[in-house]
């Protein structure tokens, strides 16, 4: 097993191996990332606790909506996207490779 703890910020390799789909690979890594999220947090309120306030935010709960309304969405206001894609961390290259659809600039 890694020491989370180390300078290395990217777990063992050998978690990428052995795993067949992405909920194993997602089971296999959340452990390590939520150990780093948890250490980034304690760094971030530690370097700036004088500046930190808290806000409510408007969010979009994306497990409620259905694949369907999802595209409509989309259909309807294409300048979302865009942002869509970005916050999700898509590229054009996996959007090409997965859904077959070329020539959506992502950058």
């Amino acid at each position: 097993m890694t020491d989370i703890s180390s300078s290395d910020p990217t777990p063992d390799s050998t978690i990428s191996e052995g795993y067949g789909n992405q909920r194993e690979y997602i089971d296999k890594v959340l452990p390590f990332a939520d150990a780093r999220q948890g250490e980034i947090h304690a760094a971030l309120t530690q370097a700036f606790k004088k500046y930190i306030e808290r806000r409510e935010v408007e969010v979009i709960v994306f497990e409620n909506m259905a694949a369907v309304e999802l595209a409509e969405a989309i259909q309807a206001n294409p300048i979302i996207l865009k942002p869509l894609l970005a916050s999700c961390n898509l590229a054009g290259r996996a959007i090409k490779r997965d859904l077959k659809i070329d020539g959506i600039d992502t950058s």
